[in-house]
């Protein structure tokens, strides 16, 4: 995270209040991690909605689309929101890009230390940094590069905030998708 962190700063122009957004920023991505787990939670012990290996494929991705990605996107721009709310108000759409960035790096972090305290191997850290953190920063950024704009605008562009999240969202799910299939899993490198 702190490596694409130091290739996302240049973007703007640092200065004392940008360090102060930008780490403000990554510890609102690692409390949407932590809401994540939160909802995970609640989903599968209460509601019974968990991943099942057995089940047919396209059950697997709708899993991995309506539950993984779009609770995880929708929290990460939640925890977003001020940070947009502050950019919208003063027309800066790319500041909003690159702080919706900086909180899902949080969230990216706060998930590679799980993946870590699992025990999975380092080729996992390798390809979650080459490909998961970059996935998770690029679609949420788009999408709060969008939710920015609309808020600007007084929520004309809705429509553009909404492909770019869905989009975000089912390309986060099949990305997912990759990694559950053991058929699919010597072609996740590719992912």
């Amino acid at each position: 995270g702190a490596v694409w962190l130091l290739i996302l700063m240049p973007f703007w122009q640092v200065g004392r209040s940008r360090l102060i957004l930008a780490f403000l920023a990554v510890f609102a991505g690692i409390i949407s991690a932590g809401l994540t787990i939160y909802v995970v939670m609640i989903q599968e012990r209460m509601q019974g909605f968990s991943h099942d290996l057995n089940a047919p494929p396209l059950n697997q991705v709708i899993f991995f689309v309506a539950g993984v990605a779009l609770r995880e996107e929708t929290l990460k721009l939640l925890c977003f929101l001020p940070f947009g709310i502050w950019a919208a108000r003063r027309g800066r759409y790319l500041e909003g890009l690159v702080l919706a960035s900086l909180v899902v790096l949080g969230f990216a972090f706060k998930e590679n230390i799980l993946y870590f305290a699992s025990g999975l191997s380092s080729f996992t850290a390798w390809i979650r940094f080459l490909t998961a953190n970059v996935l998770h920063f690029s679609l949420t950024g788009i999408a709060g590069y969008y939710l920015v704009r609309m808020i600007h605008r007084k929520f004309h562009g809705l429509e553009s905030f909404l492909v770019a999240f869905l989009g975000g969202v089912l390309g986060h799910g099949l990305y997912n998708s990759v990694f559950a299939f053991p058929s699919l899993m010597d072609y996740s490198p590719l992912s």
